[in-house]
């Protein structure tokens, strides 16, 4: 981002940057990991459907899934296209990103709580549709995921087969809007694991293997809220800083007058005060 003296506010700058932030932690990539017990689907036979056992005792099988594996390139290419960039990156290179993923246990029934999808895809439709300037695009999200678990509640409470996971896959894909359609192909990954006690409830509960960024709710949140004139002097230094504004720095390798103030114990947070004056306080 170039910014000239004079051709716009603080304000405005401070919120463009934000913005910024907000979209790039969307086009963070699910990138597939490179582990042993990761195999790709090739025919109709699923692993949990060959009556597998784990090799210690007190331990389970948990299988999981990765949909709508695809090759990176094809993401670097829309982009550069949407912004009619034509340069070839010194760093380019292509790897194994995917749309989602969920867990499987060994009887072949979905694990609750385990979906979790990828924004990058989500977030190149919402590029593709012009809807850039969006800056709540978590609800916008969250309304997707929340109608995409909806009409797939009949198939995630069934065992899943070959046909079931690739009718999720095309689900899945269809929710991004994103035109681009690569060939995609599903991964899934073997572990075994300690088995747990067992709930008062039947439902197994777990969290997501793919996660999004956590930065995303919060950054939504300081952008609704910014007000420069309320916002900490450190937070919008560290603004004007980013953005190559010039503001008042202290060379603590030169003087180290500012570096002692802040170690006096009054200036410690609750609980973190140095054990020797706590010593001498007792």
């Amino acid at each position: 981002m170039k910014i000239t003296k004079g051709n716009i506010n603080p304000a405005t700058m401070y919120q463009s940057l934000l913005s910024c932030w907000h979209k790039l932690e969307h086009y963070s990539p699910a990138t597939l990991p490179r582990e042993s017990g990761l195999q790709r689907v090739k025919n109709n036979t699923l692993p949990w459907q060959e009556n597998p056992r784990p090799k210690k005792t007190n331990h389970t099988l948990v299988f999981t899934v990765y949909f709508g594996v695809f090759q990176s390139s094809h993401v670097t290419d829309f982009v550069k296209q949407c912004f009619k960039d034509d340069r070839r990156g010194e760093n380019d290179r292509s790897t194994d990103i995917c749309y989602a993923s969920f867990k499987v246990n060994i009887e072949g029934y979905y694990v609750n709580e385990s979906l979790g999808i990828s924004t990058l895809p989500w977030a190149l439709g919402q590029l593709e549709k012009k809807q850039i300037a969006n800056n709540e695009w978590d609800k916008e999200f969250t309304k997707v995921l929340e109608k995409l678990l909806s009409d797939l509640q009949q198939e995630l409470q069934e065992v899943q087969t070959i046909e079931s996971l690739r009718e999720i896959q095309d689900r899945i894909i269809e929710l991004s809007e994103w035109s681009t359609r690569p060939a995609v192909e599903i991964f899934i990954k073997q572990e075994e694991v300690p088995l747990k006690k067992k709930k008062k409830k039947e439902s197994e509960e777990s969290k997501p293997d793919l996660l999004n960024s956590f930065y995303i709710k919060d950054l939504e949140t300081i952008i609704r809220r910014f007000d420069e004139k309320k916002a900490s002097k450190a937070f919008t230094d560290y603004l004007k800083g980013c953005l190559n504004l010039k503001f008042q720095k202290n060379d603590l390798a030169k003087d180290i007058t500012l570096l002692k103030e802040t170690l006096l114990p009054e200036k410690y947070p609750d609980g973190c005060w140095p054990s020797e004056y706590k010593l001498s306080l007792m």
